[in-house]
């Protein structure tokens, strides 16, 4: 009997660590993928016509012959919330496309300018927040914040 629980407890105790080290491997890869999306077309942009505190910005990027508009936000109509992002190119039919994992909340999502001066660029900085909700075998949620500071190379 002891025997029996003991082996049990042990394989509950594995089965939890494990897919608490795959919901984390989840979140950092949806994380770095999505950071270093909205870092190279923030990178690239010839201008950001919205960046807002909490919910999206915009990127317009000239500098491939035509116009391409990106616009970043909280899909609120989704669940779990997730990051969506949508390309217009020539004014053609948006294209919209999502960032993170559906098995994953975007719990905070924000874009803050720092006006450039002459001779130097804009500077924006960005932070997303993602988390996978607990499950039974997990127990608990893991979350993590990524963060990219981005000079606009077109000034």
């Amino acid at each position: 009997g002891i025997v029996m629980i003991s082996i049990t407890q042990l394989l509950a105790g594995v089965l939890t660590g494990s897919a608490k080290a795959n919901a984390s491997q989840m979140v950092k890869e949806n994380g770095q993928f999505a950071i270093s999306t909205i870092e190279h077309s923030l990178r690239n942009a010839a201008s950001v016509a919205v960046c807002s505190s909490d919910l999206q910005y915009s990127v317009v990027d000239k500098s491939i012959g035509v116009t391409v508009t990106t616009l970043y936000q909280y899909d609120l109509f989704s669940t779990p919330i997730r990051l969506r992002q949508t390309q217009t190119i020539d004014a053609g039919a948006p294209v919209t496309s999502f960032l993170t994992n559906a098995d994953l909340n975007v719990d905070a999502f924000s874009c803050t300018a720092f006006p450039g001066s002459p001779g130097q660029p804009p500077v924006y900085k960005i932070s997303l927040t993602l988390s996978k909700p607990s499950s039974l075998v997990e127990q608990s949620i893991v979350q993590q914040t990524f963060e990219t500071t981005v000079s606009l190379r077109t000034y």
